[in-house]
């Protein structure tokens, strides 16, 4: 894989679930040993809960959105450079931005991690 193949891969799996709402999208991109480092809890099912967090943020945000603006590969991680946005009265608005660091393994994300250094908008539920 190349870094045009990683931004590809980046933009169709958020396209996945950010424009068509495809949550078994995860099923298809995750590999089964996936680990999400920003859960942490090593007892649950990490798919399954990127899916209720998902569910969660898109019945509280209809319009967000996450663009990837570029993507670059090193050996089996690829690191994303990403904006969540919503959208108000056709205007989009940059809530966040952040690093993921994806870990490939046969095709398929292993492990994630984000790192966000601009936020204004929050993900998480209060409480």
């Amino acid at each position: 894989m190349n870094d045009h193949d990683a931004t590809r891969f980046v933009t169709d799996y958020f396209a996945a679930l950010f424009v068509t709402r495809d949550l078994s999208a995860l099923d298809q991109y995750m590999h089964p040993d996936y680990v999400d480092d920003d859960i942490g809890d090593d007892d649950i099912d990490h798919i399954e809960a990127g899916k209720g967090f998902l569910q969660d943020l898109f019945r509280r945000h209809p319009s967000i959105n996450v663009s990837v603006k570029r993507a670059v590969i090193h050996d089996d991680v690829i690191t994303a450079y990403l904006e969540w946005t919503t959208t108000q009265d056709g205007k989009p608005t940059v809530h966040i931005r952040g690093v993921a660091s994806l870990v490939m393994e046969s095709g398929r994300i292993k492990r994630r991690h984000t790192f966000v250094y601009d936020n204004d908008f929050a993900l998480l539920p209060p409480g």
